[in-house]
């Protein structure tokens, strides 16, 4: 384990209260974070300005408002912003079971060169009410994706997981939009990064409603492809150097 290994969590909200404070919460009770870094969506609810203005009482917490639209960019200033050595992306609408956040910040600190992310297919994960159709649709994705990328991960659209910072503020990133997700995980799998997975449980998002439309879906799946067949030189800031 690294002595100078901080932990930064970055959560973007746009209309979410009481779930994002209950998770601040949990997270505070599940692992001890450098900072907490809040990005607030260009249009977010008055209410959920208010209430990350009042988690930002605390020392270890600051907010920025993103510069412009897309959910990928507010990901991305996030990214500037954080002062730690690495990044916990997580979630600001509940859907997601916290208890795996110590285990995958204990393999970080561990290997920090290594990406720890989220699995719900693994043993011990899982979906609530997510649809049986749904839950068909995204279990064929994954055995596809794990055949187009040649690797063993199970879970490859989930963007909750925990990456050296050193690595993410190097890589050129394309969207803006909700297509920056498989940005996260695919560009590192095509430059060699190490992926481990730990098993988490999906819940039906609590609050909010969700801002990923079908043409969205589209762009999402052919940035995945895009990226599997990119030249690797291209996916990197500094690769001329």
């Amino acid at each position: 384990m690294s002595d100078d290994y901080r932990l930064s969590v970055l959560i973007c909200a746009v209309d979410e209260t009481e779930s994002l404070e209950k998770c601040v919460a949990q997270l505070r009770d599940a692992v001890d974070a450098y900072e907490y870094v809040f990005v607030l969506s260009r249009d977010c609810l008055p209410e959920t300005r208010r209430t990350v203005l009042r988690l930002c009482e605390a020392p270890d917490c600051r907010y920025l408002v993103q510069d412009s639209y897309g959910y990928g960019n507010a990901i991305r200033n996030g990214i500037a912003a954080t002062a730690g050595t690495h990044m916990l992306m997580w979630t600001a609408d509940g859907g997601l079971d916290v208890s795996s956040v110590p285990e995958m910040k204990r393999i970080s600190e561990s290997d920090p060169k290594n990406i720890v992310k989220v699995s719900r297919w693994l043993p011990g994960g899982g979906f609530v009410n997510y649809g049986r159709l749904r839950k068909i649709a995204n279990y064929l994705s994954q055995k596809a994706f794990a055949v187009l990328y040649g690797v063993k991960l199970t879970d490859f659209t989930n963007g909750a997981l925990i990456a050296p910072l050193d690595l993410f503020k190097n890589i050129r990133w394309d969207n803006k939009d909700f297509s920056f997700v498989p940005e996260m995980i695919f560009k590192p799998l095509r430059l060699g990064v190490r992926f481990t997975e730990v098993p988490c449980v999906n819940y039906e998002r609590r609050e909010g409603v969700s801002h990923v439309s079908f043409a969205h879906l589209v762009k999402y799946y052919l940035v995945i492809f895009r990226i599997r067949f990119e030249d690797r030189s291209k996916l990197i800031l500094n690769s001329g150097k």
